[in-house]
């Protein structure tokens, strides 16, 4: 029998990445699509040492950090069903 409290930080980790994984997406569509980064009450969205490289290395960079949710998603499933 697992421990609640392993359950409960597991369906946290399910939550974070979902949650991650859909943001990162969704940004990444409006790069694609207008080959800039969006900016949401004045924050430009993905910003920071990777922006230096351009706007391929950030959709790159990004899609990479969606495997890495997905990776997340599946070692949480995989404690669940466990």
């Amino acid at each position: 029998m697992r421990s609640p409290w392993v359950t409960a930080l597991t369906v946290l980790i399910l939550i974070d990445a979902i949650g991650w994984a859909l943001r990162v997406l969704l940004t990444l569509n409006h790069v694609f699509f207008h080959r800039t980064l969006p900016t949401v009450a004045g924050i430009r969205l993905l910003s920071g040492p990777f922006e230096a490289l351009g706007i391929d290395a950030m959709l790159v960079a990004g899609l990479l950090f969606v495997v890495v949710s997905a990776l997340k998603l599946l070692a949480a499933y995989w404690i669940l069903v466990r």
